[in-house]
């Protein structure tokens, strides 16, 4: 069976940058103490620092939340995520897993704890902990889950349960845009070039319309497809919507190539000649 086209990195950094990362937001209740009423506008300052990525600003916060409230769930699990997105993944890990402690229940620290485990390729105890949050019925993140649980079967070479649960994951939340885009990258990987073009051009609608790498990848499969002035027009949209991307520089360098001057049927061999970094750019995974 030939190994779906899609670099192990590339997995690494798409699981850690499509939203996985839950941050628990703040609750609202009355009859509070100084004490908790403090501890609520740190933690809230905080949780908005980490959502702007502002991350020693957050840390700032969130430790003044913890020195009044030691035990919180979320604001441990708050602080484990400002610590990964400072790099300090061993602060993070022990974050997470003392907000797991203090709340079993809470399912966005053990998603999270999962993602943070997956980081640091300790594929079985990720999986152990995202089958875990599947349990959790009234989790409403399921999608992300099934998504995540998809990429570990990927990077196992079990394409097939990746494919099951990827279609799992676009039933539980239909514009969920990354899972559609890998969708369509194991389908162009399989040669399946009418199906993968139906799920980049899905993965290019709604919020992800304004993402080049969908409509790029739609670009290559017209191509497969023998239909160049197809490609050559979506080339031209990612010129011009997204020029200082890299896939505004790809797309230039594909545009011009000589096959679109004088017909719209002879198909191209891609990356037959494209450099490696190239190959990585066209078959890795977008930041969404």
């Amino acid at each position: 069976m030939r190994k779906v086209l899609i670099k192990n990195n590339s997995l690494k950094i798409l699981i850690l940058l499509l939203a996985i990362f839950s941050c628990s937001l703040a609750d609202r209740s009355e009859n509070k103490s100084n004490k908790e009423k403090k501890a609520d506008i740190y933690y809230s300052h905080g949780t908005s620092k980490l959502i702007s990525k502002e991350y020693t600003q957050a840390l700032r916060h969130l430790l003044k939340a913890k020195a009044l409230r030691p035990n919180d769930s979320k604001i441990l699990n708050n602080l484990g995520m400002t610590y990964f997105f400072k790099k300090n993944y061993k602060r993070s890990r022990v974050h997470l897993e003392k907000a797991i402690r203090s709340n079993p229940k809470n399912s966005d620290a053990r998603n999270n704890l999962a993602s943070l485990y997956f980081k640091l390729g300790k594929l079985n105890k990720a999986k152990n902990e995202y089958e875990t949050v599947l349990k959790d019925l009234i989790y409403s993140h399921q999608y992300r889950v099934l998504y995540n649980l998809a990429l570990i079967d990927l990077e196992k070479g079990m394409r097939s349960t990746a494919l099951d649960k990827l279609e799992l994951s676009i039933s539980n939340k239909k514009d969920y845009c990354p899972a559609k885009y890998l969708l369509g990258q194991i389908q162009f990987s399989q040669k399946a070039y009418k199906k993968a073009l139906e799920s980049y051009k899905s993965a290019s609608k709604g919020v992800c319309y304004g993402e080049a790498a969908p409509h790029f990848m739609q670009g290559l499969t017209f191509e497969k497809l023998g239909l160049l002035k197809s490609a050559r027009e979506k080339y031209q949209f990612i010129i011009e919507k997204h020029p200082q991307s890299k896939y505004a520089r790809l797309s230039n360098k594909r545009a011009l190539r000589s096959p679109y001057k004088n017909t719209d049927t002879k198909k191209v061999h891609f990356l037959k000649n494209d450099s490696e970094d190239e190959r990585k750019v066209i078959m890795g995974s977008p930041n969404f």
